[in-house]
């Protein structure tokens, strides 16, 4: 499943052989438009600030240029509707959950709930072992709090952290 390419540690200390957990930094723009990002830490030379920044998008297909640490794109499909895209595949999703980092204006965040999308969901939900080496894709919503959740554009300026676990193992 995973890339022979890819270099994972070891120490998950779960029941759940080759437990692998991949995050992606979204930055949310105007009308919820995602850009993914990746951690930009303290240098020396020359020094630079730390925090986000956005991630390549190019070339395609080369493992470690684009996107980073294993999430490749980051595209909305609708408000509030969202298409992670992987590297490689797994054998199953054990859970995905998100933390928001810049609520606008110290505020709660505008999306404060997630929900995975099922597979054959609206815009083909949740397909972590596709086969033929294509690479894993897992559809989201952001969802408002309430009585009647509804898919909902994070805030503009929001980040937010995902967290995606996956199953790598073929055995019990």
């Amino acid at each position: 499943m995973a890339s022979s390419s890819e270099v994972y540690t070891k120490e998950a200390y779960s029941l759940i052989k080759r437990q692998i957990t991949l995050r992606a930094a979204v930055n949310f723009g105007a009308s919820g438009v995602p850009t993914l990002e990746k951690w930009q830490p303290s240098t020396v030379n020359p020094p630079q600030p730390v925090g986000y920044s956005a991630a390549s998008t190019s070339p395609a297909g080369v493992i470690g240029v684009q996107g980073f640490q294993g999430v490749t794109s980051v595209a909305q499909n609708a408000t509030g509707d969202y298409t992670f895209t992987f590297n490689t595949s797994f054998q199953r999703l054990l859970d995905c959950y998100v933390t928001w980092q810049n609520p606008s204006a110290n505020l709660p965040p505008a999306a404060q709930n997630l929900a995975v999308v099922a597979s054959g969901g609206s815009y083909g939900g949740t397909n972590v072992n596709p086969g033929g080496g294509n690479s894993a894709t897992v559809e989201v919503l952001t969802l408002s709090v309430g009585t009647s959740p509804a898919a909902t554009n994070p805030g503009n300026g929001e980040v937010g952290i995902f967290a995606f676990v996956f199953d790598d193992s073929g055995s019990i």
